[in-house]
């Protein structure tokens, strides 16, 4: 099966929301004077692809520890929301079309191509964004993770949302890339973040296997 990279690249001076620590890499050390190359990286660690742990929106929260890795490894469904323009909303009826395969101990990926935009000013604006209903339907559902490929869930309602949805349990990936490269609805993802004790989330290495072998299922 092919490996497709689900990860923005992270870069110096690489876009960020305002109010949130820029991006900053620089060499430390040089072969020609040390032998060997280091680099200082300096980044909030909700940049660029990441993971959202409890802590994050929720007040007694837990953190980045406590998240299960077994809910960040496994299949997942891609929803293909590719057709949605600029700034509309993602609802429950559009969620509803996936419903068979949105339940208990699912990882749900929603595609809407907007990494397309990566890069520009406009990525981090008028994203399509998921309806503020949405975080309740989906929690209901029990889904284990939801990943999208936008830089937050939804601009106006981020913090309710984020809250029902982490307050859940729900593991969230934000900023993921290149879903429009896996051919199969059902795919094996890898999302999982660094092992930075006690934080509110950590960038992660997003890959996907397009599609999944029949006993993992």
């Amino acid at each position: 099966m092919r490996l497709v990279d689900l990860s923005v690249p992270v870069s110096s001076g690489m876009g960020h929301f305002e109010g949130t620590p820029p991006v900053y890499i620089c060499k430390s050390h040089r072969i020609d004077e040390c032998g060997y190359r280091m680099s200082l990286l300096v980044m909030g660690n909700h940049s660029g692809t990441h993971l959202d742990a409890p802590s994050h929106f929720v007040q007694t929260g837990e953190g980045l520890d406590s998240v299960p890795l077994e809910r960040c490894l496994g299949p997942a469904v891609v929803c293909d929301f590719s057709a949605k323009a600029p700034g509309e909303p993602i609802t429950i009826a559009d969620f509803e079309r996936h419903a068979d395969e949105i339940g208990s101990g699912a990882r749900v990926l929603v595609r809407t191509d907007w990494d397309e935009r990566f890069g520009a000013e406009e990525y981090f604006a008028d994203f399509p964004p998921l309806a503020p209903e949405t975080a309740g339907w989906l929690a209901e559902r029990d889904i284990w993770l939801l990943g999208v490929d936008t830089p937050s869930l939804n601009l106006e309602h981020a913090v309710p949302m984020h809250e029902t949805l982490l307050g859940a349990g729900v593991v969230i990936v934000e900023s993921l890339a290149n879903l429009r490269e896996l051919t199969q609805r059902h795919v094996l993802l890898s999302a999982l973040p660094m092992k930075i004790t006690g934080a509110d989330g950590a960038p992660v290495r997003a890959v996907a296997y397009d599609g999944v072998p029949d006993g993992l299922r």
